[in-house]
């Protein structure tokens, strides 16, 4: 996985639960599986392939009863869950960072460099 993906992939898998010095448990959001986006930040962020990411979140669920990401349908209804939901981490294209207010509320904590720059 890429440097970003030590950071986020803690937190997105729930290794840790808790954002460090708040009061938030940590709130991974997801798309349906199977979607480029998906794809690339499950493989590039992560380390895994999108089987692998399913199967993890099935074993976890069986074996300490963690609950897999909120799962929304497009790029707005993540921003829109992640501004109203303290805690939650999620993850959108470059494109959609570029509508005005898109970022209010809500902090960057990494990204994945454009396909054309690796």
């Amino acid at each position: 996985p890429l440097e970003l993906g030590k950071k986020v992939r803690r937190y997105y898998l729930k290794y840790v639960i808790q954002w460090p010095k708040m009061d938030f448990d940590v709130t991974p959001v997801d798309y349906a599986t199977h979607t480029p986006l998906r794809e690339r930040f499950v493989t590039e962020a992560i380390g895994y392939n999108q089987d692998e990411m399913e199967r993890y979140w099935i074993e976890r669920g069986y074996q300490s009863s963690i609950i897999p990401p909120v799962v929304v349908d497009t790029e707005v209804e993540m921003l829109q869950y992640v501004k109203a939901n303290p805690g939650a981490i999620g993850y959108v294209s470059a494109a959609i960072l570029q509508i005005d207010g898109a970022t209010d509320n809500i902090r960057i904590i990494g990204e994945i460099p454009p396909e054309d720059v690796r």
